[in-house]
């Protein structure tokens, strides 16, 4: 069932937040499992800001929760649906997040140390970026291939659907002249 999460004044649902994701809007409140799934998303994408929402739903601070995952929602909202349907690609994410965030903190470091005259280091450095980012390519290059066989499964499911429908033809031709005629209790067509 539902995990509650604490924070909510008494009488009100515990994790309840109103319109924080995509199609949710004013007045729609999230299940408290809906708010457990984003705080775990959101500890496997950034752990700082998932403390922080936690502790404000400690302190009670629903308010300061409501902004931080509304200006959040639409991917935090996705990675619970990719967790959900698709593990694999959704630990691939992860790493594409994480790495994206390695190796624009390196360049940083990187760009700061040749500032103060530190070539030495910075030329060590590099290579350690250049070797992230061949990682990073890595996981992005993995996260194609695994479209691309869902794409490939897709297309295939497709392509036998179409078939048992030539297949079927008459069938379906016969079924819908029944249906528009009021002769069907159903449509098939």
């Amino acid at each position: 069932g539902p995990r509650a999460l604490p924070g909510a004044p008494p009488g009100e649902h515990p994790g309840a937040l109103p319109g924080v994701l995509p199609g949710a809007g004013a007045g729609v409140e999230l299940s408290d499992e809906e708010v457990a799934d984003i705080l775990s998303v959101l500890a496997d994408i950034n752990p700082p800001v998932a403390e922080r929402l936690r502790a404000a739903l400690a302190r009670g601070d629903r308010e300061q929760v409501r902004r931080m995952v509304q200006s959040m929602r639409e991917r935090i909202a996705e990675m619970v649906e990719v967790r959900r349907d698709d593990p694999e690609l959704y630990r691939l994410r992860l790493e594409d997040f994480r790495l994206t965030q390695r190796t624009h903190m390196m360049a940083r470091r990187i760009r700061q140390t040749q500032r103060d005259g530190g070539a030495e280091q910075a030329g060590e450095a590099r290579e350690q970026l250049r070797q992230t980012i061949a990682r990073h390519f890595e996981v992005r290059q993995s996260m194609r291939e695994h479209e691309l066989r869902k794409l490939e499964q897709r297309l295939a499911q497709m392509r036998r659907q179409l078939e048992e429908r030539a297949e079927s033809k008459d069938r379906l031709i016969e079924n819908r002249v029944d249906e528009l005629l009021g002769q069907s209790a159903a449509p098939q067509w």
